[in-house]
């Protein structure tokens, strides 16, 4: 294999038989940082989401004790459209609100076996003496494998809750608004 070859081969990230596990502890490590930036970036998402989610449902909630001050909405269409979109407005929290609990949940498994890098193994193996470069570089590969699935299924949950959450919104607006319509009709009757 020519060195030109060589040269471009690494740049690429790919390792060849001869050289040195150092480069790949390297690119290891920056992709383990790279995973649990991804993770904290997406518990922050989460976490703003849940306080948006929890804001919404006290607004909501705060505001249903002043369904009893407006006079009887005359008519079932506005009475079964009050109770949908409450129905729709609570049913779209607590989904969402499972979702963004369950991407929060802490996952404590880390890689199988004794790994130097996962702080389960450390914890319940001890910190083990340094082995060759190659076996550390799998190790922390094996890290960056478990991160990578923990970011994933933090990102999917958060996709499911999006949905759940945009519902919930739309129809505390619409309560909101068919309150308001509810009670510029009793200000002008």
């Amino acid at each position: 294999m020519s060195s030109q070859t060589q040269r471009r081969g690494r740049r690429a990230g790919h390792r060849h038989r001869g050289t040195s596990a150092v480069p790949d502890l390297q690119a290891g490590l920056v992709t383990v940082g790279s995973f649990q930036s991804s993770i904290q970036h997406a518990d922050s998402k989460i976490t703003a989401l849940l306080a948006a989610q929890g804001g919404l449902m006290a607004l909501a909630a705060g505001q249903a004790a002043a369904v009893r001050s407006l006079p009887p909405i005359v008519g079932l269409a506005p009475v079964v459209l009050m109770g949908g979109l409450s129905l729709l407005t609570v049913l779209g929290s607590c989904v969402s609100m499972w979702h963004l609990a369950a991407a929060m949940r802490p996952r404590l498994g880390g890689p199988t076996g004794s790994n130097r890098f996962g702080f389960p193994n450390v914890a319940a193996h001890g910190v083990r003496a340094f082995a060759d470069d190659r076996r550390q570089g799998e190790e922390l590969w094996e890290l960056a494998a478990v991160l990578a699935r923990i970011a994933l299924a933090k990102h999917q949950r958060i996709r499911r809750a999006l949905p759940w959450i945009g519902a919930s919104f739309v129809a505390c607006v619409g309560w909101f608004l068919l309150m308001a319509t509810a009670a510029v009709g009793a200000a002008a009757g």
